[in-house]
């Protein structure tokens, strides 16, 4: 499967931090997931799994942000390797089956997998000017 990658917007107070283009970002049935660059390729081929499903936690939700700025959260001083956050499509009737809370939903369910849209590229170090 192909996914488009798309260019890196900058980040400013102007454009609320975002990082894909505002068409996307003002889509409500767009969402946004960040995660390191090496579990792209997975994710593209089964699908996006939980912490517990993928045993490295026991989060049992995946979280996706109603805003790509919001996958910014954590950041802390920038990355110690490269991450990519996803731009996804949820139909409609799946929002019916999660959870909405202020700035993100969670997905309980295995079998609610959104469309990918595509993703941004964030190299290492990138941090929040």
């Amino acid at each position: 499967m192909q996914i488009s990658v798309f260019d890196l917007i900058i980040p400013t107070e102007d454009n609320g931090y975002c990082v894909f283009d505002p068409m996307l970002e003002e889509d409500k049935n767009v969402f946004f997931h960040m995660t390191a660059a090496s579990n792209k390729e997975s994710i593209i081929s089964h699908g996006f799994k939980s912490a517990k499903e993928l045993s490295t936690g026991i989060l049992e939700s995946v979280s996706y942000a109603q805003r790509s700025s919001s996958c910014f959260a954590n950041l802390g001083h920038g990355f110690e390797s490269e991450r990519v956050i996803f731009a996804v499509r949820f139909q409609p009737e799946a929002l019916k089956e999660v959870v909405v809370n202020g700035l993100d939903i969670h997905v309980y369910k295995q079998h609610i997998q959104p469309e990918i849209l595509g993703v941004v590229h964030l190299p290492k170090g990138f941090k929040l000017s």
